[in-house]
């Protein structure tokens, strides 16, 4: 299980690193990171599945 995920200079994200449990639920205000988060762990997990 991923238990942080630290992103770099990704979209509108500078620097954060999260914390993340079994179930973790991001909110925030509009145009907050929000779906950059998920597009990064999207990214992430496919390039996970093309190594195997």
């Amino acid at each position: 299980m991923i238990t942080s995920i630290t992103i770099k200079g990704f979209r509108s994200i500078r620097e954060q690193t999260l914390e993340l449990a079994q179930l973790t639920v991001l909110y925030g205000l509009t145009a907050g990171g929000k779906s950059s988060v998920l597009y990064v762990l999207r990214l992430w997990v496919s390039s996970r599945q093309t190594r195997r």
